[in-house]
């Protein structure tokens, strides 16, 4: 880039990061400063400052998955370790926060916090950067996660300035839209009221009863996957379906829901499940597998007569050690701190000594 010619390269995922910032400076003009929020994560209260700022918030967020490793390698650090309890409550709908108090500061009321995360990164990065906890709690299932489409031949494009800048058709049709009007606290620390109140909002509802049933049934058949591993990423996919419809019909200026608003809304919510499925599969391979193995072993050993080898179990066992991460081991481990077999022991068979593992009984517990 220089003073005379300014070009742009379009090829990297923190391209749509800076044209999602552009548009909504170029829609809300003199807003911006409350609307764009933080690109990184310092800790949990600079979240709440932020929302306390103004609880309508999007933020575009470049390598997520070093902000998620700062979080969940912040062992000592609470304020930190507690920004993903605080992102789950940001999610939940028409919510409020009231933050603890400090011995210098009063705790605040946020009143519906609207956080919006727009985030990128590579799925090395980002499923590297989340820990075996996070699915369990929930902080999974509530991202909508996009497959990742690489084309191997696209080549980097030069564009002009002036191309990347929003489109001004885009821009007028976007400030048509209504706007959701919440108070916010400014720089003094004065309240105003800038967008109105929460109780002017007019609320969607359904077209017919029909399209609340459509709903209804998806959302059931999210929460009883059969499936538990693809449960545990997609059982708020009823929830997510019908936050993408809403955002379609608002576009649309619609103040129901219609059926094309709700299939839409519904197939993106299941198109992201298949995609973290297959990403948590591919890459947190130790959480999702490791109580399998711990099973298997303990069942193995009953099954052998309440002794197993050491060489027996790295035959029959150590092959469904899909990802070489020595599961099987692990497993030996903490059936072992359990309680539930020995330590590695000797056993004569007639002929030369096996080294394996017993079963413990009820006496020796």
């Amino acid at each position: 880039m220089n003073s005379r010619r300014r070009m742009w390269l379009a090829m990297s995922k923190q391209d749509p990061m800076k044209r999602g910032r552009d548009l909504i400076t170029a829609v809300v003009e003199e807003d911006a400063k409350l609307i764009l929020g933080d690109s990184t994560w310092s800790s949990a209260p600079g979240i709440e400052q932020m929302l306390n700022e103004c609880p309508v918030r999007i933020c575009f967020i470049d390598e997520v998955g070093d902000e998620l490793m700062k979080i969940n390698s912040q062992v000592g650090n609470q304020f930190v370790a507690a920004v993903s309890g605080l992102l789950k409550k940001a999610y939940n709908s028409r919510d409020q926060i009231r933050t603890g108090r400090t011995k210098h500061m009063p705790g605040v009321v946020i009143n519906d916090p609207a956080l919006s995360l727009v985030m990128a990164a590579t799925p090395e990065k980002f499923w590297g950067g989340l820990a075996g906890g996070d699915l369990e709690s929930g902080v999974v299932n509530r991202f909508i996660i996009l497959p990742v489409t690489e084309d191997k031949t696209l080549r980097p494009n030069l564009l002009q300035y002036q191309d990347t800048l929003p489109p001004s058709w885009l821009v007028e049709e976007l400030r048509k839209l209504p706007r959701g009007r919440i108070g916010f606290v400014d720089q003094t620390g004065d309240e105003e009221v800038k967008w109105a109140s929460v109780e002017d909002w007019q609320h969607q509802r359904w077209e017919s009863d029909e399209v609340a049933d459509i709903w209804q049934a998806a959302a059931v058949a999210f929460k009883t996957e059969e499936n538990k591993k693809k449960l545990l990423v997609g059982k708020r996919g009823g929830e997510n379906g019908i936050r993408m419809s809403q955002i379609v019909a608002a576009g649309c200026f619609r103040d129901n829901l219609c059926t094309q608003n709700v299939g839409w809304g519904l197939a993106v919510a299941k198109q992201g499940i298949e995609v973290a499925y297959a990403g948590a599969k591919q890459f947190l391979h130790t959480y999702l597998y490791f109580p399998e193995m711990c099973e298997e072993l303990h069942e193995h050993i009953i099954a052998s007569g309440g002794f197993a080898s050491r060489r027996q179990l790295l035959r029959e066992l150590g092959r469904k050690d899909r990802y070489g991460n020595g599961l099987l081991d692990r497993a030996i481990n903490q059936l072992q701190l359990e309680g539930r077999i020995s330590g590695l022991e000797s056993k004569s068979t007639g002929g030369r000594p096996k080294e394996g593992y017993r079963l413990v009984t009820k006496e020796e517990e």
